[in-house]
């Protein structure tokens, strides 16, 4: 909700403060902020230049998929980007296999060459 009062142009502390004040008047009446009323979020703008109308609408029309589909930076929680992050993790998680494989042979090889190497010195 604060993002989007961002975006129509109120800062950001003003936001807060609405969106912090939203929270409280959600817990404390025990019903999820969709359903506080024109009154109860009207509470929320006090010593505000916000219409409650822009905070109704906004939060009538934000859902936690919206939410998510609105982010795009880098490391956010946008659906975009944790499948970028997932893909990214899953590409280094298969170089280390790759890795970890090339070592195991290379251990491997030494070892059968140190018996060879024992084996010679034996006989």
């Amino acid at each position: 909700i604060a993002e989007k009062l961002v975006q129509e142009g109120i800062p950001f502390r003003v936001t807060h403060k609405i969106t912090g004040i939203l929270v409280q008047l959600a817990l404390n009446s025990k019903k999820p902020i969709s359903k506080l009323t024109l009154p109860e979020i009207k509470k929320s703008v006090v010593d505000t230049k916000v219409d409650p109308k822009i905070v109704s609408k906004i939060i009538s029309s934000t859902t936690v998929v919206s939410s998510l589909k609105d982010r795009k930076s880098f490391g956010s929680s946008g659906f975009d980007e944790q499948k970028r992050m997932i893909s990214d993790r899953i590409e280094m998680i298969n170089n280390y296999r790759t890795n970890i494989t090339k070592r195991e042979n290379e251990i491997n090889s030494s070892i059968e060459n140190l018996e060879k190497q024992v084996k010679e010195l034996i006989q």
